[in-house]
This record gives C-alpha cells, structure tokens and sequence, in this order.
C-alpha cells in the first residue's frame, strides 16, 4: 500500500469516527474501557494536538430475536456456563498511525489503555522509542483482555463453585449468567441481557437496544430507562442509590442478578453498565460481566466502590414478580424511596463534611435533597459540586438532576444555557432537549418549546415525558 492511499484510507476513516460520540464506549473506534487507573511514565510532552482514533476494521451487525426462555431458579452454588448471545466481533482491530511529536502516554490516553498495554501489545522495549509514521496496533475485545492480564489485576477469575454452608452469607456465590459483547454505545442493553440471562429470560442486546434506545446514536441510557425495559419483557425491576458491598452480596447470595451504572475513565471518562454476578470474600472481589471486557471478571471492592461512587452507588435489581417479598426483606428500608434517599443524604453529607472538595458527595446530596422536594438547598448543592472543578466534563452527559432542579426553581434561563453547553457536547439527549421545553414554555416561548419537544422525540420516539407535554401543548 502506498503512503499516499495509506494516509487518505486512514483520513476518510478518522472522518467517519468523528461524525459520532462516544457513549458507554467509543463509537465507531470500539475502543477498550480502561479497567484501572494508571499513572503513566513521566514522558515528554511533545504533540502540539491529541491523536484521532482510526478502526481498521468495522463489524457487521446483525439483531436477532430470541424466544423466552421458561424460567429455572438460579443457583448460587454453580460455575457460570457462559452463553453469549448475539453480538458484533470483539476483535475489531484499531490502529493508529504515529505523528511526529507524539508520546505514547498522549496515545494511550485518547484510547483508554495504558502505556504497559501498547508495548506488550507492540512488542517494544521503550515507551520513547516512537518512530514517526509508525502503525501501532491497539488492544481491543479479547486482545485486551490478554493484555491487560499481563499488565493489570483486573484478571478473569477462575471460579470454583461455591460450597454451600449453613451461614446466611456464602464467602463465594457466582450465579449463572450468560455474556455478550456489546455493539457501539451498547452497554446497558448488553448488561440488561446479561442480567436477565441469569433469571433465565433470554433476550438479546439488541432487543433490548429497541426499548431503551431506538435511535442507536443515544450516547446515555438511564437506569430507569433500563428498568423500564425489564418491565416490558415481563419482569420487574428496583431502581436503588446508596448502595453497599454488603447490600450487593446478600442479593447476590439471594440469587439476584445487580446492574450498576458505573464511571469508566477514558479521556473525559464516560458511564458503563455492568453485571454483577457474584463475590468471593476470601479475595475480597466482586465477580462481574462486562460487555466490552469479557466474563466472569473480578475487582477488588476498594476499585468497585471508586467506579461507582459517580453515580452515587445507583443499581437496577431484576426479579420476578413472585421474588418480591423476599428482596423486599433483602432492601429493608431501602424498598422505601424516602427511607432510601434519607439514607443518601445522611451518607453523602457525611462525605462532604469529611471532605469539601469532593464533587461525587456533594452530587449526591444535591440528588437527595431534590428528592426530598428541597430544589433550592439540592442546587445549591449541585452547584458547589461543579465549583470543585473535580467532575469529569462529560458528567452531565448523564446526571441530569442539577436541570431538574433550575426547573423547579424557576431558573430557566439558568437552566437554558446550561442545557445548551452539555448538548454542544453530546449532540442528542432527550432527556436536556425536553428541560429545555419545560423552560421555554416558562418564558412563554411555546413555538421553541414544540421544536424542543419535537427533536427530543426524534432523539427518542418512546420518551414519555416528552410525549406528554407535547400533546399539553397541542403538538
């Protein structure tokens, strides 16, 4: 291949990558999630721009609708037997095509992996001994997973079954649950299937995808909107915050699949979905599946709580209808929304008090509070959470209740230009364009709210909130 048809091949795809976001993972480049956070080696800043990614190789996507499964009763006390359902090819090669003054740190940032990963990867010896004009070839699907064994502790376990005994609490459950690789932007779809696999209903991703997200270039699912598509297959679902290891082993030991949406750090960092299916005390790790990773993977509990903290310690619990005495006696006081969020409150005004510099705790009072029906004291709150300049800048791409709150407290045109600075970002949100309309037509700006409301629906035909003030306003 020539320099000059390599370069232009490589432009037209980096061309096509930047028409998209990225969502749970990045888009068109399918890149790895980063598993840990790792401290590069001190490297020469040199590149006066980030790299841009180029895939090398774009899977054929095909949906496939499954039958539901009749439902047995997992066990806790087996070895997981992994069934993947239908899903793109995780081996997707990337490349990218070294420029003069670039750094492999610079490199390995914009793709989520590390430095270690790259070398392994590439079989080099110097983190400086880039050549210009070089193609490194970068670790993704189940070529990262080798890789980052080599390199990380995020290490798939070999699990043992579980020995049952007369304790209340196992040291070891791993429930049966199937696994599949997510397509683009695909995270809570694929954790949905993954989870409902272990309740024995079988639905792919991409059934799912078709209830949480008809238009394949949302780039957030909420947890609510993934139970509300739990409830449309049959079963239901409890949205939690304020979770806890503890919490997480007694469902699990109960024999509930737990959803939590997560932070993955990926220049910017971004929100994931992942599958908890177990936990083994003696290595103090929570046993899980991961749409881009793989199955049957393990974090320490110190690094599970660190990805979950964002997100307040939010979990979506699948069950069946006739489970709902039990995991109501599992929840406790959590099975009441107010008793819940008393709960978060109480602990992340803890956390503020402890440190003032802490963004996530201050987010969750604000949560708490907005919850409680105290929108003032809850913006103030998110407010001096976004004064610790400590969030990630894509945050607001999927914590929405700061726009809730300027709605509340009438705010609108607050409320307006914040809106407006987070969909520069994220090009499509339903959820923004629709508190957007909630505040145009405050201002008496009915026609700008119909096209708000209008785009929003077209972002998500099945956003109900939108459809509703739509049809208040004779749209």
């Amino acid at each position: 291949m020539t320099l000059f048809y390599r370069q232009t091949s490589y432009l037209f795809l980096v061309l096509l990558l930047l028409l998209s976001i990225t969502g749970c993972t990045p888009t068109s480049q399918a890149s790895a999630l980063e598993e840990e956070e790792f401290t590069a080696p001190a490297l020469a800043e040199r590149a006066t721009q980030r790299p841009s990614p180029t895939a090398t190789v774009t899977a054929t996507l095909t949906a496939t609708r499954e039958p539901t499964a009749t439902r047995p009763r997992p066990s806790p006390t087996q070895e997981p037997t992994v069934t993947p359902t239908p899903s793109p090819d995780p081996n997707a090669e990337l490349s990218y095509t070294v420029k003069s003054g670039d750094t492999l740190g610079q490199i390995a940032g914009v793709y989520g992996v590390t430095v270690e990963e790259l070398l392994v990867y590439n079989n080099l010896d110097d983190a400086r001994n880039l050549q210009a004009d070089a193609i490194l070839r970068i670790p993704v699907g189940e070529a990262r997973i080798a890789s980052m064994r080599a390199t990380t502790t995020a290490v798939a376990l070999a699990i043992p079954p579980a020995t049952a005994t007369a304790l209340a609490l196992p040291p070891r459950i791993a429930l049966e649950m199937a696994h599949t690789y997510q397509r683009i932007n695909n995270c809570a779809p694929s954790a949905t299937s993954m989870g409902l696999s272990a309740l024995g209903i079988t639905r792919s991703q991409f059934d799912m995808a078709a209830i949480q997200k008809p238009n394949a270039s949302d780039v957030n699912v909420t947890a609510e909107e993934v139970a509300s598509s739990i409830r449309e297959v049959g079963l239901e679902a409890f949205v939690g915050v304020n979770g806890d290891i503890a919490l997480m082993q007694q469902l699990l030991a109960a024999g509930f699949p737990v959803l939590t949406e997560e932070w993955m750090s990926y220049d910017g960092g971004m929100g994931h979905f992942r599958a908890l299916r177990g936990y083994d005390q003696s290595r103090e790790v929570i046993i899980y599946n991961d749409s881009f990773y793989g199955a049957n993977l393990g974090r320490s509990y110190n690094e599970f709580l660190r990805d979950w903290k964002p997100f307040n310690n939010k979990y979506v619990v699948p069950y069946h209808a006739e489970q709902a005495t039990e995991l109501r006696q599992i929840l406790g006081d959590r099975w009441n929304p107010a008793a819940m969020y008393e709960g978060l409150r109480v602990n992340s005004q803890a956390q503020v008090d402890a440190n003032p510099a802490d963004g996530y705790a201050w987010w969750g009072l604000g949560e708490a509070l907005l919850h409680q029906d105290r929108p003032e004291e809850a913006v103030v709150a998110f407010e001096q959470a976004l004064a610790t300049k400590t969030l990630p800048w894509r945050y607001l791409w999927y914590r929405y209740g700061y726009f809730e709150a300027l709605g509340k407290m009438e705010r609108y045109e607050d409320l307006l230009a914040a809106t407006e600075k987070t969909l520069l970002q994220m090009g499509k949100s339903e959820d923004l364009r629709y508190h957007r309309a909630v505040a145009l037509r405050a201002l008496g700006r009915p026609e700008e709210a119909l096209q708000e409301l209008k785009r929003s629906l077209a972002d998500n035909p099945r956003f109900a909130p939108a459809s509703l003030l739509l049809q208040e306003l004779g749209g």
